[in-house]
């Protein structure tokens, strides 16, 4: 109206007023209904808040940007990686590759297999350490050395006494229950449930 001249008739002063005090109740609705939120979500700090003693804390917590060192990071790591011709890799360059890693792997495992990596007690590592100092924590030897064939001839006489050693013993039966006669036979199925069931007493055996 101020920039207008002459100055517009009646009907569209106020058809703009309308459309403006329209616009203010809407704005005042959604302020209405969101106000919990806006004022949750606009930190501020309360007047009992200590602002002089954690002033560097505060200056974080209502800090409305990142730190210059953390904005700087973020926009060197968000920034798409640059694409080119150097560093694309094509169909053939991938066709290259695995035409190299297949025979490459093949002899890999062909000289492991040689090697009887895969056959041995051991890891590849403990061979190469020495077995002798491999901790199994068990008593017995899982390996024998070829200069121990003099000591096997002995341990084969011995033999019986090493598994007697090894061997744990037998448990002894659990002596029977007071009352108990082990020598008759077991109940049947249904005497036992019956007894369960209804509490009559098994007929005497």
């Amino acid at each position: 109206m101020e920039r207008s001249d002459p100055v517009p008739g009646w009907p569209s002063i106020q058809r703009d007023a309308e459309l403006t005090v329209m616009n203010l109740a809407r704005a005042q609705d959604a302020m209405n209904e969101f106000g919990a939120f806006f004022r949750a979500a606009h930190a501020y700090p309360l007047p009992s808040y200590p602002g002089h003693e954690k002033e560097m804390m505060l200056g974080m917590l209502m800090r409305k940007k990142l730190d210059p060192k953390t904005d700087d990071w973020v926009t060197q790591y968000s920034k798409s990686p640059e694409t080119g011709d150097a560093s694309k890799t094509n169909m053939d360059d991938l066709r290259d590759l695995w035409d190299y890693a297949g025979p490459a792997e093949n002899g890999i495992v062909r000289e492991m297999l040689e090697n009887d990596a895969f056959g041995s007690l051991f890891t590849m590592a403990e061979q190469e350490d020495g077995i002798e100092n491999v901790k199994t924590g068990l008593r017995r030897k899982l390996f024998e050395d070829d200069s121990d064939e003099d000591e096997d001839e002995d341990a084969e006489e011995n033999g019986d006494e090493k598994m007697d050693e090894d061997r744990q013993p037998d448990k002894l039966a659990p002596p029977p229950e007071p009352g108990v006669d082990p020598s008759l036979p077991p109940m049947r199925l249904e005497t036992v449930l019956r007894f369960i069931t209804t509490g009559a007493m098994p007929p005497q055996r």
